[in-house]
């Protein structure tokens, strides 16, 4: 079963497809597929002129390119911004970049299951 879907892949811009991709790899995880069923909402992501909304019910994620009007929260700042924030780097600098609105909470949940996990350490050779 598909945890992510990409509605009119053909159409979807690089945002949307840098946020499945994100989700996809972070989802064969199982603590954040737990995470995953627990999130339900929707999610404006805006970069630049790219838009994204991210539906969450049902312990999958839907993205859609576009601005969804009931949306439960929103994202907007800078491509560069939002992809450090995935990659965990400068936190606090990338938090001031971004415009956060809506439920935050669920903006948390989100974060948490985009946030590329550091790879496990390379095993020890004796």
């Amino acid at each position: 079963m598909n945890l992510v879907e990409i509605v009119d892949r053909d159409r979807m811009n690089l945002l949307g497809l840098i946020l499945a991709s994100l989700l996809e790899r972070n989802l064969v995880s199982p603590q954040r597929r737990k995470l995953l069923d627990k999130t339900t909402g929707i999610v404006v992501v805006r970069a630049g002129e790219m838009q994204v909304t991210a539906t969450f019910a049902e312990g999958r994620v839907s993205l859609t390119r576009g601005y969804h009007e009931n949306a439960n929260a929103t994202l907007t700042g800078p491509l560069d911004a939002l992809t450090h924030l995935a990659l965990g780097q400068g936190l606090v600098k990338q938090f001031f970049r971004l415009d956060l609105g809506g439920n935050l909470f669920l903006l948390l949940k989100v974060w948490r299951l985009m946030l590329v996990s550091p790879l496990p350490p390379a095993p020890h050779r004796l």
